[in-house]
């Protein structure tokens, strides 16, 4: 045999390997992908929704195949068919459980748009709809939800955040994002009666009926948050039983408060 006859040999003989390792590799992947099918969902984090209705909304059944499952697609489909759920973490253990970690959200307030109230998570999520209601006060499980203020939005879908348009109205959403988040932090969301964001360098909101707080803008927001209970002690026992106007726009931090009529 010729060198050149060896080297075309070769090269024929580097072609059919090749071809037999991918041949080999896609045997072994058709393999084992009949092997692994989901015979098992664990769900867990739910509270709001029951494990049938997490099972439902993902699209997983048994004998799904595990090789090839698009976990990203699966909780794409949780997050969209649930609103209350704000993430589903998807895992798979093989070789045949999959499992769904979900975290869902919590209804701490409502806006008032277009003859409905949207209640929303403290990131402005909407969680529901209630078509045709009244602009007041509602109560979610016995807690009662801060009623937003002063928002401007133009639409609303249950799942996804309101749109916002023009740049007073967008900065407004923000700060409200900003405040729920802090005060729910604090553990005081649920004392809050309303947060008006109307003015969004005056930003105020009403405390357990009998208080009236100014933030101003969210400088220092936490910490404004955070002496809240303690000044609340101070005022009550100066004017006890009195609606009181508490300001902390001081610069220096200092707090002052006075009672109205």
């Amino acid at each position: 045999m010729t060198r050149s006859s060896r080297r075309q040999f070769s090269k024929r003989s580097a072609v059919y390997i090749t071809v037999g390792l991918i041949l080999i590799t896609i045997m072994t992947v058709i393999g084992l992908s009949a092997f692994l099918r989901v015979t098992q969902v664990r769900v867990s984090g739910n509270s709001y929704y029951t494990y049938e209705m997490i099972i439902e909304a993902s699209g997983i059944t048994r004998g799904d195949g595990m090789m090839f499952m698009n976990t990203d697609r699966i909780s794409q489909n949780v997050r969209r068919e649930l609103p209350y759920i704000s993430n589903a973490d998807v895992t798979r253990t093989l070789p045949n459980a999959v499992n769904i970690e979900v975290t869902e959200s919590t209804p701490i307030a409502t806006i008032y748009f277009a003859g409905d109230l949207l209640l929303i998570d403290s990131t402005g999520r909407i969680l529901e709809i209630f078509p045709n209601s009244t602009d007041g006060f509602i109560e979610i499980n016995g807690v009662k939800m801060i009623q937003i203020r002063g928002l401007e939005i133009s639409s609303a879908t249950v799942g996804n955040h309101p749109r916002i348009d023009g740049l007073i109205a967008e900065t407004a959403y923000q700060h409200m994002q900003d405040i729920l988040a802090a005060m729910e932090n604090e553990g005081i969301a649920d004392n809050v009666d309303f947060l008006d964001v109307s003015n969004i360098v005056n930003i105020n909101f009403g405390y357990s009926t009998m208080y009236k707080v100014i933030l101003g803008g969210i400088r220092d927001l936490r910490h404004k948050l955070g002496i809240l209970p303690s000044t609340i002690a101070r005022v009550h026992a100066e004017y006890p039983g009195s609606f009181v106007v508490i300001n902390m726009t001081d610069p220096s931090g200092s707090v002052n408060f006075w009672p109205e009529p």
